[in-house]
């Protein structure tokens, strides 16, 4: 009735349980010792119930099948990571829970991989008794979607790391960079179109070196960070969220942003109005009309043109003032009233820029000293009114 291994769970049972009366009657009942060793012996005994139940997997001497239907006759299942992957996407998708929602989304994405994965290689690994068709099928049924996903992933590095190391490079240093790795990547692939027979061993490794040295370089300068104009451009963005116009900040000095501004428009702008700095004075034309002020309607879209007709050299921006709703800590609209600026780059004289807005308060609801106006920081007087129609 009992199998060799059910004698031996059986007797682990029971001394589980002869420990169990030792440390309760003999040694004033520790009850921590007692839980430990019950949790045993309930353990112990439900193993040795299966394994009565399967007669510990024998297989009868006297069944002619037995060398090809028994579960030793079946070939072991591979070794496989896609459990510790998903044990770790399973971490990942914890640490988002109570961090940042960008950890819950990679965590889920890892772990929803790693168990597609492990379930299709648990089932082709038993598809047939032969392991190379085995792998064909899953070969068959994952690599249409593996390998994209992969060269998309693999690309996407490349792409990113490249991109940290010019923004790390000094502006002069960064051409010449770029210059020297795409001479290297049109070297190489003559060298491997020269031959007949490329070995794939070669190319495989000079590829994987270029991309690991790449991808080492873009790590390392991703921790240490952007060269420091671009650092402090980034924190102004970072700290005043919006579109970049939208900066407080818009003064006459000339930061990283406005270096080779874009000095032309397209015909399809679609200007109200232009403004023109002309010997650092603001006029303004409505349709070709000379005006003096711009008027456009509540709540409305408008495209302004700016040109600064001043001498080359002479690098200027201009800016709108006006008022919008404030906003309180949680990002909504208040009833209070906020001084709101946008401006364009700074353009070189002869250069023109375009300046979008969109007012949603009338300019009578501003108080004096707040009127709405468009200005040119650094050249006092130079300013335009702005008339918001209610």
């Amino acid at each position: 009735m009992f199998s060799t291994g059910s004698k031996l769970f059986f007797g682990m049972t029971s001394a589980a349980v002869a420990g169990i009366v030792v440390f309760g009657f003999f040694q004033n009942g520790d009850a921590v010792a007692v839980v430990g060793l019950g949790a045993a012996a309930c353990a112990l005994a439900l193993i040795a119930g299966v394994v009565i139940y399967t007669r510990d997997a024998d297989v009868s001497a006297a069944d002619p099948t037995a060398t090809a239907s028994a579960a030793a006759a079946s070939p072991a299942s591979g070794a496989s990571l896609w459990p510790l992957v998903a044990a770790l996407g399973a971490g990942l998708v914890v640490i988002g829970l109570v961090t940042d929602k960008r950890w819950f989304i990679g965590g889920f994405i890892t772990l929803t991989v790693a168990l597609v994965e492990w379930m299709v290689q648990a089932w082709a690994e038993r598809a047939s008794a032969d392991a190379g068709y085995n792998r064909a099928v899953r070969g068959f049924m994952l690599h249409p979607l593996e390998m994209p996903i992969l060269a998309a992933v693999g690309l996407g590095s490349l792409i990113f790391a490249f991109s940290r190391i010019m923004l790390r490079s000094d502006s002069t240093v960064g051409p010449v960079l770029f210059i020297a790795v795409a001479s290297l990547v049109t070297i190489f692939g003559f060298i491997f179109a020269a031959k007949r027979r490329p070995s794939k061993a070669v190319m495989a490794g000079i590829c994987s070196v270029g991309a690991v040295a790449i991808l080492g370089a873009g790590i390392w300068t991703a921790a240490v960070g952007e060269r420091p104009e671009l650092a402090e451009e980034g924190k102004i963005f970072r700290d005043e969220p919006g579109h970049p116009s939208e900066r407080s900040n818009c003064s006459e000095e000339i930061t990283e942003a406005d270096h080779h501004a874009s000095g032309s428009l397209a015909a399809k702008s679609n200007t109200i109005a232009q403004v023109i700095l002309r010997d650092n004075k603001l006029s303004v034309e409505t349709f070709g009309d000379a005006a003096s002020s711009v008027v456009f309607g509540r709540g409305l879209t408008v495209n302004i043109m700016f040109k600064n007709e001043n001498p080359e050299g002479e690098e200027r921006r201009l800016a709108a003032s006006y008022l919008v709703n404030a906003v309180d800590a949680n990002g909504k609209p208040t009833t209070d009233l906020a001084q709101q600026i946008v401006c364009t780059n700074a353009i070189d004289g002869g250069k023109v820029q375009l300046i979008t807005i969109n007012i949603p308060k009338p300019s009578a609801a501003a108080p004096p000293g707040q009127e709405f106006k468009f200005y040119v920081p650094g050249i006092p007087g130079a300013e335009i009114p702005i008339e918001v129609l209610a």
